[in-house]
């Protein structure tokens, strides 16, 4: 092998890369002596991913400046599992960002739907958990998603709280999955009503004896019901349908 023939080659093995072979705890290690300025990609990268996990946020400044840069970078999916002590107010282009198709949001977020009335315009999935959740912005909130087909929540109430009326009204979904949490007594009048004329299949979950209405449920839905009360377990359940979904787990 000649010398221009061995220098190219080195040429091409120096590009090889390593980083993305190492494992995810090495990665992290070199990721946390990085200053977050470094961590901003150029402009010609497009993001597949976004997922943030924090069990405390300090500074929410940092999550709107981050979910902006991700959607800058043609997000297709984003999860968002943190906590932080007030209700988070997220930038106005998380709502209408159009490349956004799958969305996880577990935390504690203000509800904004834009002006023109449609939000996430093209995620087909959402998974979502809802504290004490306001009536009117949350029918609004799951109506307005255009393309909505699978939605998934975790709903917390409270029972000192006055009556809610929890309604989860979609044109387009057809999988839901909801479990609800009452932090308080075990007899409650919240009410939980879907309105879903597409749905297939519905898999409902809760510690509590809550007051559920669906309209328009057609024969061919597969539905799961549990209830969990002291330590027992009752379970209604179509013949077709008679598993738990794993998130509810």
């Amino acid at each position: 092998m000649d010398r221009e023939s061995s220098r190219l080659k080195m040429g091409s093995e120096d590009k090889e890369d390593r980083i993305s072979g190492l494992c995810d705890s090495i990665l992290c290690h070199i990721l946390s002596f990085l200053p977050t300025k470094v961590l901003v990609l150029s402009h010609s990268v497009n993001i597949n991913k976004f997922s943030l996990r924090c069990f405390k946020l300090r500074y929410p400044a940092f999550l709107n400046s981050w979910l902006s840069t991700a959607i800058m970078r043609s997000v297709r999916e984003i999860e968002l599992n943190l906590y932080y002590e007030a209700r988070l107010e997220l930038p106005e282009c998380f709502y209408t960002c159009k490349t956004l198709e799958v969305l996880e949001l577990l935390l504690d977020f203000v509800t904004k739907i834009p002006s023109s009335g449609m939000c996430f315009p093209n995620v087909n999935i959402l998974f979502i958990e809802i504290l004490y959740p306001e009536n009117s912005l949350t029918e609004r909130l799951f109506s307005s998603c255009p393309v909505l087909e699978e939605l998934k929540i975790i709903a917390h109430f409270n029972d000192d709280d006055p009556l809610i009326k929890f309604v989860i009204f979609s044109s387009t979904l057809k999988r839901l999955g909801i479990r609800v949490i009452v932090e308080g007594l075990f007899d409650t009048q919240h009410n939980v009503m879907i309105r879903a004329p597409n749905l297939e299949c519905l898999d409902i979950q809760h510690d509590t004896l809550l007051s559920y209405t669906v309209d328009e449920l057609h024969s061919s839905c597969e539905v799961t019901i549990d209830i969990f009360c002291n330590g027992w377990e009752m379970s209604l359940a179509s013949d077709i349908h008679t598993t738990v979904p794993e998130w509810c787990r």
